[in-house]
Protein backbone atom coordinates (compact mmCIF):
# COMPACT_ATOMS: atom_id res chain seq x y z
CA UNK A 1 0.00 0.00 0.00
CA UNK A 2 1.33 3.71 -0.59
CA UNK A 3 4.48 2.10 -2.42
CA UNK A 4 5.47 0.94 0.88
CA UNK A 5 6.84 -2.51 0.31
CA UNK A 6 6.51 -5.23 3.67
CA UNK A 7 9.31 -8.27 4.07
CA UNK A 8 8.19 -10.34 6.34
CA UNK A 9 10.36 -12.66 8.07
CA UNK A 10 9.29 -15.31 10.50
CA UNK A 11 11.88 -16.72 13.00
CA UNK A 12 10.96 -19.97 11.92
CA UNK A 13 12.47 -19.04 8.39
CA UNK A 14 15.81 -18.51 9.74
CA UNK A 15 17.08 -22.09 10.04
CA UNK A 16 20.49 -21.93 8.54
CA UNK A 17 23.28 -19.66 9.31
CA UNK A 18 23.87 -17.88 5.80
CA UNK A 19 24.89 -14.65 5.95
CA UNK A 20 21.54 -13.32 4.35
CA UNK A 21 20.00 -9.59 4.35
CA UNK A 22 16.83 -11.81 5.96
CA UNK A 23 19.12 -12.70 9.14
CA UNK A 24 21.04 -9.63 9.17
CA UNK A 25 17.71 -7.58 9.61
CA UNK A 26 16.26 -9.73 11.85
CA UNK A 27 19.31 -9.86 14.12
CA UNK A 28 19.26 -6.37 14.04
CA UNK A 29 15.39 -5.63 15.36
CA UNK A 30 15.54 -8.50 17.42
CA UNK A 31 19.60 -7.15 19.48
CA UNK A 32 17.99 -3.93 19.59
CA UNK A 33 14.55 -5.12 20.96
CA UNK A 34 16.60 -7.36 23.18
CA UNK A 35 19.23 -4.78 24.33
CA UNK A 36 16.69 -1.83 25.06
CA UNK A 37 14.36 -4.34 26.87
CA UNK A 38 16.77 -4.83 29.04
CA UNK A 39 18.22 -8.06 31.15
CA UNK A 40 16.10 -10.70 33.30
CA UNK A 41 13.08 -9.94 30.48
CA UNK A 42 13.07 -12.11 27.57
CA UNK A 43 10.45 -12.33 24.96
CA UNK A 44 10.52 -14.60 22.26
CA UNK A 45 10.36 -12.32 18.51
CA UNK A 46 8.24 -14.79 16.12
CA UNK A 47 8.34 -12.73 12.88
CA UNK A 48 9.72 -8.61 12.36
CA UNK A 49 8.30 -7.31 9.07
CA UNK A 50 10.44 -5.13 7.27
CA UNK A 51 9.47 -2.04 5.25
CA UNK A 52 10.84 0.00 2.77
CA UNK A 53 8.37 2.96 1.72
CA UNK A 54 10.43 5.44 -0.69
CA UNK A 55 8.21 8.47 -0.18
CA UNK A 56 8.13 7.99 3.77
CA UNK A 57 11.88 7.50 3.71
CA UNK A 58 11.97 11.12 1.76
CA UNK A 59 9.81 13.02 3.93
CA UNK A 60 12.39 11.47 7.03
CA UNK A 61 15.32 12.71 4.82
CA UNK A 62 13.81 16.10 3.88
CA UNK A 63 12.49 16.62 7.90
CA UNK A 64 16.15 15.53 8.82
CA UNK A 65 17.70 18.33 6.61
CA UNK A 66 15.29 21.25 7.78
CA UNK A 67 15.83 20.38 11.47
CA UNK A 68 20.15 20.05 10.54
CA UNK A 69 19.06 23.65 8.66
CA UNK A 70 18.29 25.08 12.42
CA UNK A 71 20.38 23.08 14.79
CA UNK A 72 23.49 21.28 13.12
CA UNK A 73 24.22 17.91 12.41
CA UNK A 74 21.84 15.05 13.58
CA UNK A 75 22.97 11.34 14.53
CA UNK A 76 19.61 9.70 14.16
CA UNK A 77 18.42 7.56 17.09
CA UNK A 78 16.28 4.44 17.42
CA UNK A 79 12.48 4.46 19.09
CA UNK A 80 9.95 2.18 19.95
CA UNK A 81 6.47 2.88 19.63
CA UNK A 82 3.02 0.87 20.69
CA UNK A 83 -0.10 0.51 18.75
CA UNK A 84 -3.15 -2.09 18.39
CA UNK A 85 -2.65 -4.44 15.75
CA UNK A 86 -5.03 -2.42 13.81
CA UNK A 87 -2.76 0.62 13.31
CA UNK A 88 0.24 -1.24 12.35
CA UNK A 89 0.13 -0.94 8.44
CA UNK A 90 -1.05 2.25 8.44
CA UNK A 91 1.35 3.66 10.56
CA UNK A 92 3.87 1.43 8.35
CA UNK A 93 2.92 2.34 5.02
CA UNK A 94 1.65 6.72 5.61
CA UNK A 95 4.35 7.69 8.31
CA UNK A 96 3.62 8.42 11.45
CA UNK A 97 0.52 10.94 12.32
CA UNK A 98 0.65 13.54 15.00
CA UNK A 99 -2.58 12.40 17.32
CA UNK A 100 -4.69 16.21 17.91
CA UNK A 101 -3.11 17.23 14.47
CA UNK A 102 -2.88 15.10 11.90
CA UNK A 103 -5.39 12.16 13.24
CA UNK A 104 -7.54 11.72 16.58
CA UNK A 105 -6.00 11.36 20.26
CA UNK A 106 -5.92 7.49 20.44
CA UNK A 107 -4.21 7.94 24.04
CA UNK A 108 -4.51 11.21 25.14
CA UNK A 109 -1.79 14.11 24.90
CA UNK A 110 -0.74 14.55 28.68
CA UNK A 111 2.50 15.42 27.16
CA UNK A 112 1.40 17.36 24.65
CA UNK A 113 1.00 16.87 20.59
CA UNK A 114 3.51 14.88 19.13
CA UNK A 115 4.05 11.25 18.43
CA UNK A 116 4.85 9.45 21.56
CA UNK A 117 8.09 6.71 21.78
CA UNK A 118 10.21 5.87 23.84
CA UNK A 119 14.21 4.50 23.79
CA UNK A 120 13.31 0.72 24.84
CA UNK A 121 10.35 -1.23 23.95
CA UNK A 122 8.61 -1.98 27.88
CA UNK A 123 6.19 0.55 27.71
CA UNK A 124 5.24 0.65 24.45
CA UNK A 125 4.92 -2.97 23.84
CA UNK A 126 3.15 -3.68 27.24
CA UNK A 127 1.20 -0.50 27.72
CA UNK A 128 0.21 0.33 23.63
CA UNK A 129 1.30 -2.67 21.51
CA UNK A 130 -0.85 -4.95 23.96
CA UNK A 131 2.18 -7.05 24.61
CA UNK A 132 1.48 -8.56 20.55
CA UNK A 133 4.24 -6.17 18.63
CA UNK A 134 6.00 -3.36 18.73
CA UNK A 135 7.41 -0.75 15.80
CA UNK A 136 10.99 0.17 15.72
CA UNK A 137 11.84 3.59 13.88
CA UNK A 138 14.75 5.22 13.11
CA UNK A 139 14.52 9.22 14.31
CA UNK A 140 15.70 12.81 14.30
CA UNK A 141 15.62 14.29 17.82
CA UNK A 142 16.28 18.23 16.85
CA UNK A 143 15.88 20.39 19.60
CA UNK A 144 15.15 18.71 22.23
CA UNK A 145 13.65 19.74 25.84
CA UNK A 146 12.05 18.34 29.02
CA UNK A 147 8.30 19.55 28.56
CA UNK A 148 6.67 21.07 25.23
CA UNK A 149 7.89 24.26 24.43
CA UNK A 150 7.95 26.69 21.64
CA UNK A 151 10.90 25.82 18.93
CA UNK A 152 11.12 22.38 20.46
CA UNK A 153 11.09 19.29 18.01
CA UNK A 154 11.17 16.80 20.77
CA UNK A 155 10.87 16.40 24.44
CA UNK A 156 11.54 13.77 26.66
CA UNK A 157 9.00 14.18 29.48
CA UNK A 158 9.78 11.48 31.88
CA UNK A 159 11.89 8.21 31.97
CA UNK A 160 12.75 6.68 28.33
CA UNK A 161 9.72 8.65 26.34
CA UNK A 162 10.11 10.89 24.14
CA UNK A 163 7.80 12.78 22.01
CA UNK A 164 8.74 13.99 19.07
CA UNK A 165 6.54 17.40 17.31
CA UNK A 166 6.58 15.68 13.56
CA UNK A 167 5.09 12.44 12.00
CA UNK A 168 8.18 13.20 9.72
CA UNK A 169 11.21 12.96 12.22
CA UNK A 170 10.50 9.36 12.01
CA UNK A 171 10.74 6.50 10.11
CA UNK A 172 9.25 3.66 10.68
CA UNK A 173 11.14 0.20 9.85
CA UNK A 174 10.57 -2.69 11.45
CA UNK A 175 7.69 -4.49 13.12
CA UNK A 176 8.48 -6.61 15.91
CA UNK A 177 5.51 -9.50 16.71
CA UNK A 178 5.71 -11.53 19.71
Amino acid sequence: ANGAVRHAIPLASLVNTRDTREQREFNFAVGQFARLLGPGHIRQVRQVDVYENARVEQAFRAKKLEVEARVGEQVPIWVFHGTPAANLERIMTEGFKVGGRDVGVANGSVHGVGVYTATGPATPLTSYGHGQAVILAVAVEGAQTRAEAPGSDSWAPKGDWIVFRDGAQLLPKYVLHM
